[in-house]
């Protein structure tokens, strides 16, 4: 509920509306450029471009990104230490 929480904060939000969060294992952060698409099935597919915003991300709106071997486990799928993946260099 605090995802939805923060959301309501800047948008409106509507019934039928449908918030889609977090990444596959595997996955790396999005960059400029990258395309993503989303898939509902039944409903369809949304695709979208990632672009850079006009301004940065304020570090007082929202809970900010954050880095550590626990985060960096979890997006790697939880057994990257195993399967020889290091982590991205600080």
């Amino acid at each position: 509920h605090y995802l939805v929480a923060d959301l309501a904060r800047t948008i409106t939000l509507l019934p039928g509306d449908m918030i889609f969060s977090g990444t596959p294992a595997n996955s790396r952060p999005v960059q400029p450029g990258d395309v993503v698409t989303v898939e509902v099935e039944g409903l369809g597919a949304l695709t979208n471009t990632i672009v850079t915003g006009p301004v940065p991300i304020r570090d007082d709106c929202g809970a900010q990104p954050t880095e550590s071997e626990e985060v960096l486990s979890t997006a790697l799928g939880g057994d990257w230490e195993f399967r020889g993946i290091r982590p991205p260099q600080r």
